[in-house]
């Protein structure tokens, strides 16, 4: 091994050196309080040295992103041969298997803010940031390429890209209570990832195109009217219980005078 080569390989373990590191602390108290001295200390080196091989904290959490992503892509199982449906069911699964089974990581790819680069000027620096990730992109596009293959045989995907952001959210929710909300009877994790799954899955499918258009069309805001007529019925349930009166109410002046009224 050559000079040059030996120095790559060098600098290639202290980077991992401090990725796992930082992985450490972030377990131990959150990304929040991880600092570059924090790391510095963990691995007994001065500060400066750190900052020759990432100029921030963003930087390695970026590092570390781009690593639990590439670790997603890598344990997603090939569905080739599925039918496109069941193939799409299959990768909302291991996604949830993912998060379930790696809660650190997890939380350092999804749960982590990530500011971003500074300057963002160009179209393709924009564009860049919905997903800024390299392995993110390639993780979000499996799952859009699936939703693409539902679409072609089932006309009720109408919209690949939102679909497949609904889909996401959606998981991403019941992945993050499961890591985060540990003491809630969810049941066990595997039957609660599946009937999630089926359940985004049937909302999908049951949507009716036509409706959606025309709902589209009238662009009826979601403003507190709209509000008030979705939660209306509960309220009516929650009001319609009689309430005993306070000892505040009772005691306040007037209140003999409501009472007989």
């Amino acid at each position: 091994m050559g000079l040059l080569e030996r120095r790559a390989k060098q600098k290639a373990e202290f980077r991992e050196k401090i990725l796992i590191a930082a992985r450490d602390l972030i377990r131990e108290s959150g990304y929040q309080k991880l600092t570059i001295r924090a790391i510095a200390d963990r691995i007994e080196y001065s500060p400066m040295v750190l900052y020759s091989h990432f100029p921030d904290k963003d930087a390695i959490l970026t590092e570390l992103a781009e690593d639990g992503f590439a670790e997603l892509v890598r344990k997603v199982p090939s569905f080739d041969g599925l039918p496109p449906l069941d193939a799409l069911r299959g990768i909302l699964l291991a996604y949830i298997a993912f998060g379930v089974e790696n809660p650190e990581q997890y939380r350092i790819v999804f749960m982590t803010e990530w500011r971003g680069p500074a300057n963002n000027t160009t179209e393709i620096g924009r564009q860049s940031t919905i997903l800024p990730l390299t392995n993110g992109r390639a993780a979000f596009t499996m799952l859009v390429d699936l939703v693409q293959r539902c679409a072609e045989v089932d006309s009720r995907f109408t919209n690949v890209f939102e679909t497949a952001s609904l889909l996401w959210a959606g998981i991403h929710g019941a992945t993050s209570l499961l890591i985060t909300m540990r003491q809630f009877p969810f049941g066990p994790a595997g039957q609660f990832a599946e009937k999630m799954a089926d359940l985004l899955l049937a909302g999908v499918v049951q949507a009716d195109g036509k409706e959606r258009k025309e709902a589209k069309a009238a662009e009826v805001p979601l403003g507190p009217s709209m509000v008030r007529k979705v939660l209306q019925p509960s309220l009516d349930e929650t009001h319609a219980k009689p309430r005993k009166r306070s000892r505040i109410q009772k005691d306040a002046p007037g209140g003999a005078a409501r009472k007989k009224a």
